[in-house]
Formats: C-alpha cells, sequence, structure tokens
C-alpha cells in the first residue's frame, strides 16, 4: 500500500488549480484596484464639497450691522457740518454788500440754508431808508421774495429809529 500512496502523492497536480490561484490572485488585484479608485473619487468629492462651501460662504453678503443711535445722531451732525462747509456764503455777502445803505443797520443775519431763507434784523434811521434798503435787496440776483416782516419804532441812546425783520429766499 504504501507504493499507492506513494504514487499517488507522486502524481502531478492538475493544472486547474493554478489556473484557480490566478484568478483568484487578479480578481483581488481588480478589488482593490477599484477600491482605490472609489476612495479617490470619495477624496476628491469631499474636496469639491470643501471648495464649493468656501465659495458660498464668500459669495454670501456679510449683512451690515445697524447703526446705533448715538452713530446715526453722530452722521446727521457730520452731515450738518459738511453742508454747512460746502455752503457758498460769497454771493449771498456780496449781494448783501451791494444792497448796503448808510442809514441802515444790520444786528442779526440768521440764514436757513436748508430752507434756503435768510432773516435781517437791524434799525434804519427812517421809513425812507427802510423802503430803498428793501427795494435794493429785491433788485438783487442773490435774494428772491424780499418782504418786511415786522417793523417798530424804537429809541436807541435817546434817537428814535425804526426797528424792522426783513425776511427773503435765498436763490440758490
Amino acid at each position: 500500500m504504501m507504493g499507492s500512496e506513494y504514487q499517488a502523492l507522486m502524481r502531478p497536480r492538475p493544472r486547474a488549480q493554478a489556473w484557480l490561484w490566478l484568478s483568484v490572485i487578479g480578481i483581488t488585484a481588480a478589488a482593490a484596484w477599484t477600491a482605490d479608485r472609489a476612495l479617490q473619487a470619495a477624496t476628491d468629492a469631499r474636496q469639491s464639497e470643501a471648495i464649493l462651501a468656501k465659495v458660498r460662504l464668500q459669495q454670501r453678503s456679510i449683512p451690515t450691522p445697524k447703526p446705533s443711535r448715538e452713530e446715526i445722531e453722530r452722521a446727521k451732525r457730520w452731515d450738518a457740518l459738511a453742508a454747512e462747509r460746502s455752503y457758498s456764503w460769497y454771493p449771498l455777502f456780496r449781494a448783501l454788500e451791494q444792497a448796503n445803505n448808510q442809514d441802515i443797520e444790520l444786528l442779526e443775519f440768521i440764514p436757513d440754508k436748508l430752507g434756503g431763507k435768510l432773516i435781517l434784523r437791524g434799525e434804519a434811521r427812517s421809513v425812507e431808508a427802510l423802503s430803498a434798503y428793501l427795494t435794493s435787496l429785491a433788485e438783487q440776483r442773490g435774494f428772491n421774495g424780499v418782504y418786511l416782516a415786522h417793523q417798530k419804532n424804537v429809541t436807541r441812546s435817546g434817537l428814535v429809529v425804526l426797528a424792522f425783520e426783513v425776511r427773503t429766499d435765498v436763490a440758490p
């Protein structure tokens, strides 16, 4: 018996088993390659999603915070100051100088730049001097709608003068 067992062991093995092992190795290599490709695709997808999220975040408009009441008030004051500085006083003063009269003394000059109005308060020696001053003001290019708001006789240092208030629109 020993001889037949020995012959069975010495007999060449069938080649079908070698092809089977080569097939298993090939399938395993293909599966490993496919898994590597899938892992690479998943990594690329994660990177693309991260980039897309960054782009969306950058595109999203950042809401500006609402200014506080104090900041709004400060901005209004700065706007008023800017309007004050940008106002052209030269034409207004030139028109007043051209309408000047020796019998008129201006005591107050009250401009309303936003409303485009001007109030002049002063004293005149006589009604005729006041009338001439009003006519002269009305003829100036810088003033529109000149009118006498009120007048009153007052005594200054023993001299009777006519206190007045003139209102006018200031031409732009």
